[in-house]
């Protein structure tokens, strides 16, 4: 199952709120330059499959699908992430 650009852009940015809030960032070996970027932190996060979050999907007749990002592989997330990522 892959996970949508939309989905993954509004976990980024919800993880971004989190970070500007002052949450903790899962990661330790970023530059600098790059520590106060919180959409790059994010999305880093996401493709080294350290935040544990979940898209729920919903189906037709009440019935929801659940995906979680952290059981996914890299294939699975978009290669938009790659853009964000490499700037």
């Amino acid at each position: 199952m892959q996970i949508s650009k939309f989905e993954i852009a509004r976990i980024i940015g919800l993880r971004a709120g989190q970070l500007s809030m002052g949450e903790w960032a899962q990661i330790t070996d970023i530059a600098e330059d790059k520590q106060s970027d919180y959409i790059y932190v994010a999305a880093l996060e996401i493709q080294r499959g350290l935040l544990d979050a979940e898209v729920h999907r919903m189906l037709p007749h009440d019935k929801s699908y659940v995906v979680n990002i952290k059981s996914l592989g890299k294939e699975a997330l978009p290669d938009d992430l790659d853009i964000i990522i490499d700037m």
